[in-house]
């Protein structure tokens, strides 16, 4: 447990020096430093910091950093993302909405029917790029 709060620590720290990290150099960076038991290939089959490493790290990073999903990478916060946020808090306000009891509505069992699945057999024209033949040719203009 205290070495995955190191290597969030490291991690956390990493991202304020630097202002971005990628997952792929975070991933190659763990290895290196605290060894292979902290990273794993994801489902994806890509390389990937352990979660529980992960989760310490979300602990720690508060507002201050952010995930940025199409780079697969950190980044810290900027005043334009604070901005942002305000703005967005300021024109949505989140309404609280009354509970609501919903009624039990009986629906109708429908029967299963095993229906043979035919295939449709249909023709197609093959698509021509010669000239229309009723247009007249550029050599036809000339004349």
């Amino acid at each position: 447990m205290k070495e995955r709060q190191e290597i969030a620590e490291w991690l956390y720290n990493r991202i304020l020096e630097e202002g971005y990290l990628s997952q792929s150099t975070a991933v190659q960076e763990i290895a290196e430093k605290f060894g292979d038991k902290y990273i794993y290939n994801n489902e994806n089959g890509n390389p990937a910091i352990d979660t529980k490493v992960l989760a310490e790290f979300r602990k720690l990073k508060g507002d201050k950093i952010v995930w940025e999903r199409e780079d697969f990478s950190w980044r810290t916060v900027t005043d334009l993302d604070r901005e942002n946020e305000k703005m967005v808090n300021e024109l949505l306000p989140v309404a609280e909405l009354p509970e609501v009891e919903l009624p039990e509505i009986d629906l109708p069992e429908f029967e299963q029917f095993d229906l043979p699945i035919e295939p449709i057999a249909f023709e197609v024209e093959p698509i021509s790029f010669d000239q229309p033949k009723d247009l007249p040719k550029d050599e036809d203009k000339k004349q």
